[in-house]
């Protein structure tokens, strides 16, 4: 019989991770499990977002709180649906989504002594067939038949766990499509199973499958799905019809692979992201998801098609949703606000998940339903002849058809695991069995992961005397990965210790530090070390007792990469002290401000007339006082939050960047790939300013400098840069290319896949996917390349006074090449009541239209030497202001040194304290972008901008050693370097006596202060406009 059911939903939400507490990261999910609520706050203001599921699970709490969820709890809900469902003789699916690290596979397999779904379900199966039950009849005989599957789909690949690696077809298994079954995948091994004690080894055996995947081909886990199916048979004999039936029921447990955004990763704009790659099973998962929640709720429309058969993933969960399944998906989330956008994108995933709807069946014989109708006219029949000898024993054929199908089936079960048996026998590698107890005194060498769950999964026992480490077959240890030769490295088991003797030509570090060829190490428990690129182990001495910090592949890493982690954090442990002491001198002023009220208050007596308007003064500074106190704690906040962010960057992209180059080297790319820490500019809104009423980010986002003004606020990126020693692609300004870190890490998994092709077919890529240039990772088109940044600040605006600037142009190492000339006129809208010339503070005008004309008039000094040559023919200009979210570009001019563009915008406001506090404490960034685009003019600097001038050759410092220089054109430098020196010193003038305007100064006469800063409006006027 069918039944329409619903997917349920269930969330849960995991506990803050070390990280996320070091970080400072505050709680954004509430969970009111009373009636099944989350609510997600929005970190930058806004409104909340609340949705509603079957189960909420809120293990964020401390685990005495009576709301805590504990895998207890999960499994209580989860668990006993999923038991029903089986003996019922339906199909269940339990999936679980979420980013990588929000608890997915801790909710699906557990820990330890937390064990997850996977491993209770499955002894709970065979419990309660010990213990009887299911569809059979009273007196009815049962036999029940378990078998297990595991697979992996990575990258689009089906890669079955329980086939030993170096057996594995290297083009995976296919997907076909059964009309009774629904789609299944051909050649999957199926391995019987009667006890739990057996599925445990056999999880065990996948896990090391995957481990030795990861290990060999440097793959991450988070980037695969995984699939552990339990075909469940229970064969009834009807002691009325003697016919056995069989009602089946297939239990699919499904970890998916981490669903980060890509509009999150910066690699939304990578022509290789969604080429059906890495993205393409989750983009599908979601397409179909979408597709049937629509047509759940679409009530006698007409219904979408459903795209399952767009990816592998997709197309073998068919059955789980919208099929013949009941089915149950977890969604996995982070409590921590670093991780919004990826929460709220998941709830909203699941949201729509509710919405579709299943058709789950009974999976028996077709005849086993007429049996059932005929059973009636059977018993009338069973009534006539009773008495009567007809001939049978219906006992003795009972008993017959008992003994063949227990034949039967103890005869296919012994095959299957007989196979089974020689198959787990013969894994190469010399790995420990789990289960086997470590003996006393012996010594290991184990694996880490970067993934918690595999590390330690591959065991390897060292004999005494010598022990080969490398990827030769005839090695005692088999591994493999980058960099790790045939024979890599020797250890050599001792009395009391082990002695590591690295190969010519191998890497081999020893807790950090590269060892040299020959050289014999002596190690100990708990070191360790890494072989080539990041096959990372370490050594465990059984009984010896550890009292150190945990040894995990973090630790490994950060000692690998321990002299560049300290250079590029020393930047970092400056701004720390800095900011220390900004924050005591902060603590002293709201002090002493505070002993001044307190003295005013003690000596108000008589005198407190007088006193009174001092009081107020007084507290009006505290209360100041305290708001930029605590302005200022909000943004070293979020600035210690980043920080934590670069360092775990950095930890996971210096392996993989040295990974990249030995690819490159081995594949004759002549590309070099480095790790550079990038300064953009930021929004002071996310620091800390109040308000802003949902107000996107203001400032464009550039290349920052080392220079500004003590409210400059900056957020340093890890980026990479790729240099092209033999040309290819855009090559960049002199050979370099900027990679964002999400783009690196998004290429670096092609790049493998690539290899390991280019390695199976003896470096022939023709008629694959990697044939050409266009599934190259190493290649890029010609690309918009960001030249500079230029920032404007915008002070002047605050005293409504107009900007024309020369502003330097900074490339991404700090280095100065060519100006951007710009102008901004501020004015109060007409018609409001108040006369523009008469407004001297911005702050004057809160809630009346102000409109800003920008203008851009030109650029000047562009380095056409290191452009001669490239692919780029044009430039052009683009920023975002106070309150934009989209960026304002401007027209595409044809590229040369010095360029008109006479670009104007009107920016209309409203004026909010918001905006004032903006206009003083930002500065406008403004991005320089050359283009291989068409040009649209090639008009050349005009006088109003700087007299028009012949092209001289520009050098600039790229290496960041020298300000920049510009080389050539004799008197033509000069004269630029002269009005450059004007201009600055203008500048300078100016901000003095702004610097006077906001003292409040007057003289001493007592001239008023509006005169007074009327008067110094002008001088600042009169300097500016010459």
């Amino acid at each position: 019989m069918a039944s329409n059911v619903s997917v349920k939903v269930a969330v849960r939400m995991r506990p803050f991770n070390n990280n996320e507490k070091v970080a400072g990261s505050n709680q954004c999910i509430l969970m009111n499990k009373e009636h099944m609520q989350v609510v997600i706050k929005n970190p930058q203001g806004g409104e909340d977002k609340v949705f509603t599921y079957d189960y909420v699970y809120d293990s964020c709490l401390p685990e005495e709180d009576e709301d805590y969820a504990g895998q207890d709890t999960v499994w209580g809900d989860l668990g006993t649906e999923l038991l029903e469902a089986a003996w019922a003789g339906y199909n269940y699916s339990l999936f679980a989504y979420g980013q990588t690290g929000s608890g997915k596979s801790h909710s699906m397999v557990g820990f330890g002594e937390a064990r997850g779904v996977i491993p209770r379900a499955c002894e709970a199966i065979f419990e309660k067939m010990r213990g009887g039950g299911g569809n059979a009849n009273e007196g009815d005989d049962v036999r029940y038949k378990v078998e297990a599957s595991m697979l992996e789909i990575y990258n689009e690949r089906i890669r079955d766990l329980f086939v030993p690696m170096n057996q594995q077809d290297k083009g995976g298994l296919k997907v076909r499509d059964s009309p009774s079954t629904g789609a299944y995948v051909y050649g999957l091994k199926k391995i019987p199973v009667v006890s739990y004690s057996q599925i445990e080894r056999l999880m065990a055996f996948g896990t090391k499958n995957r481990t030795v995947a990861a290990t060999n081909m440097n793959e991450t886990s988070s980037r695969a799905h995984t699939i552990f199916c339990i075909a469940f048979v229970q064969t009834v004999v009807n002691r009325d019809t003697m016919k056995a039936n069989d009602i089946r029921s297939e239990i699919s447990l499904v970890d998916l692979a981490g669903s980060e955004r890509v509009s999150r990763t910066g690699a939304s704009g990578d022509r290789l992201v969604e080429g059906g790659h890495i993205n393409k099973s989750l983009s599908a998962l979601g397409n179909v998801i979408n597709a049937l929640a629509k047509n759940g709720t679409s009530k006698g429309k007409k219904k979408i098609l459903v795209p399952y058969r767009d990816a592998v993933l997709t197309h073998l969960l068919k059955n789980s949703l919208g099929g013949n399944a009941k089915t149950t998906m977890i969604a996995a989330v982070s409590p921590s606000d670093t991780n919004y956008a990826e929460s709220l994108s998941t709830l909203r995933y699941a949201d729509r998940a509710k919405n579709i709807q299943n058709v789950a069946i009974v999976n028996e014989d077709a005849n086993e339903k007429l049996i059932k109708q005929l059973r009636a006219e059977m018993e009338s029949l069973r009534r006539q002849l009773e008495g009567k000898d007809m001939g049978l024993d219906l006992e003795a054929e009972r008993e017959k058809i008992k003994r063949e199908l227990e034949e039967k089936f103890q005869r296919e079960l012994q095959e299957k695991q007989a196979i089974w048996e020689k198959e787990m026998n013969g894994v190469d590698g010399g790995v420990e069995e789990d289960g086997v107890e470590d003996e006393a005194g012996g010594m290991y060498l184990v694996n880490l992961n970067e993934d918690a769950a595999l590390s330690g999964v591959l065991k390897y026992k060292l004999k005494a005397g010598e022990n080969w480490v490398g990827s030769a077959r005839e090695a005692e240890i088999v591994i493999g990965g980058m960099g790790v030769t045939g024979k890599h490295a020797c250890l050599v088991r001792k009395e009391g210790g082990v002695e590591v003797v690295s190969m010519v030509g191998a890497r081999t570090l020893v807790n950090g530090v590269v060892i040299e060829a020959g050289t014999k190490l002596q190690v100990g428990n708990m070191d360790r070390l890494i072989f080539g690129n990041n096959s990372v182990f370490k050594i465990v001495f059984v009984g010896m007792e550890w009292g150190g910090q945990e040894v995990d592949w973090e630790m490994a890493m950060k000692e690998a990469n321990s002299e560049l982690l300290k250079a590029m954090s020393a930047a970092n442990i400056g701004k720390v002290e800095e900011e220390e002491k900004e924050r005591e001198e902060m603590d002293a002023k709201v002090k002493v401000l505070e002993e001044q009220l307190r003295a005013e208050r003690e000596k108000m007596g008589g005198e407190e007339a007088r006193l009174k308007g001092q009081q107020k003064e007084l507290e009006e500074k505290l209360q100041m006082q305290i708001f930029e106190t605590e302005k200022l704690l909000r943004r070293q906040e979020k600035e210690r939050q980043e920080r934590s962010l670069i360092d775990r960057q950095l930890l996971h992209t210096l392996p993989l960047v040295h990974e990249a180059n030995s690819i490159a080297e081995e594949m004759l790319k002549k590309m070099k790939f480095s790790v550079k820490l990038v300064s953009k500019a930021l929004d002071p809104l996310e620091f800390g300013l109040e308000g802003g009423g949902g107000v996107g980010v203001g400032v464009g986002v550039g290349v920052g400098v080392g220079v500004g003004g003590e409210n400059d606020v900056y957020k340093t990126e890890v980026c990479v840069v790729v240099f092209r020693g033999g040309g290819g692609g855009s090559g960049g300004i002199g050979g370099d290319e900027m990679w964002s870190h999400e783009k690196f890490h998004n290429r670096i998994y092609i790049m493998r896949e690539m290899y390991h092709e280019w390695k199976d077919r003896e470096g022939d890529l023709t008629g694959t996917e990697f044939e050409g240039e266009e599934g190259d990772p190493f290649y890029d088109p010609p690309s918009d390349y960001l030249l500079g940044v230029a920032r404007l600040q915008l002070e002047a605006l605050k005293y409504m006074l107009d900007v024309d600037e020369a502003t330097p142009l900074v490339d991404y190492k700090g280095s100065s090449f060519g100006e951007i000339l710009v102008e901004m006129v501020p004015e109060v809208v007409a018609g409001q009541g108040i006369e523009g010339e008469d407004v001297e503070d911005l702050e004057e005008v809160v809630g009346k239209n102000l409109s800003i004309n920008v203008r851009v008039k030109g650029l000047r000094g562009l380095p056409m030497g290191l452009l001669k040559g490239s692919a780029y023919k044009s430039v052009y200009v683009k920023y975002r202001f106070f309150g934009g979210d989209d960026y304002l570009v401007g027209d595409m001019v044809g590229l040369k040194m010095n360029v008109t563009m006479d670009w104007k915008k009107e920016l209309k406001f409203v004026v909010t304290k918001e905006l004032c506090e903006f206009v003083v404490g930002a500065a406008l960034g403004f991005e320089v972008w050359v283009s291989a685009g068409v040009k649209e003019s090639e008009e050349v600097v005009e006088a109003g901008v700087g007299e028009e001038e012949k092209e001289v050759e520009v050098e600039v410092d790229l290496d960041g050693e020298g300000e920049g220089e510009v080389r050539g054109g004799g008197g033509e430098v000069a004269k630029l370097k002269k009005e450059n020196e004007e201009l600055r010193e203008k500048l300078a003038q100016a901000l003095r006596l702004i610097e006077v305007l906001k003292a409040g100064g007057g003289d001493e006469a007592g001239e008023s202060r509006t005169v007074a800063n009327l008067g110094v409006a002008k001088g600042v006027d009169s300097i500016i406009n010459g």
